[in-house]
């Protein structure tokens, strides 16, 4: 394993197939996912499960580094999730700098 992670930098309308490819195409090793507020690959839990998948059948540790919805969508999935890029180039494997908990949204039914 490397030092340093790769970090991938997404842009907003990136789809999580495509981050799958550019994160199995990586070094081996740490990858670090920076998504802006509002991107579509990881605007979903559905989407960050499926990288969680993709990363434990290639055994890489994948991080993201988000927004706090993004990191609560990402702890919700089972990744480590980070404020900065360099809370995630600095945290040790699989510990996150802060602690994140998944948030839910309240349901009201009329």
């Amino acid at each position: 394993m490397t030092d340093q992670p790769t970090l991938i930098y997404l842009e907003a309308d990136d789809e999580i197939t495509a981050v799958v490819r550019r994160v199995r195409a990586a070094d081996p090793g740490r990858v670090v996912i920076v998504a802006p507020g509002r991107s579509r690959a990881t605007s979903s839990a559905v989407a960050l499960r499926l990288l969680a998948r993709a990363a434990a059948d290639d055994e890489r540790e994948i991080a993201v580094v988000g927004d706090e919805l993004t990191r609560s969508l990402a702890v919700e999935a089972g990744l480590t999730a980070y404020r900065s890029v360099d809370d995630a180039r600095s945290a040790t494997a699989a510990v996150p700098a802060e602690p994140v908990s998944a948030q839910h949204a309240t349901i009201h039914v009329v």
